[in-house]
């Protein structure tokens, strides 16, 4: 099966990231590893071999991502970017207001 590593400076991120690709055509499936995990993760738990046939025959084609978890979900030392009206100042995108308020939960009845 054909297998491909890749690997890229992120000036975003100011790390190096790497994934990899399994197969060499078919629809492209993007792969993301477990909360912590990397991106070598399904190679090493044996899903690349489960799907072996599948990549074999090029039906698909496994883009396996590198995780930011350390730089989002887990970087408690980091507060979130806001502006506002609760907007993120890098998308203008509105949180739920649940999100936002710690105070009462409402509960919407149809």
């Amino acid at each position: 099966m054909k297998r491909e590593y890749h690997r890229w400076h992120s000036p975003s991120l100011g790390r190096d990231m790497e994934l990899l690709i399994f197969g060499h055509a078919g629809a492209r499936v993007l792969v993301f590893p477990t909360s912590q995990g990397r991106f070598y993760e399904w190679e090493d738990r044996g899903m690349t071999s489960a799907l072996g046939e599948h990549l074999e025959r090029g039906w698909i084609q496994l883009c396996c991502v590198d995780s930011v978890d350390a730089e989002s979900w887990y970087a408690r030392w980091r507060h979130p970017p806001s502006a506002p009206g609760g907007r993120s100042s890098t998308t203008g995108i509105s949180s739920p207001r649940s999100c936002r308020s710690p105070g009462k939960s409402t509960a919407i009845h149809s």
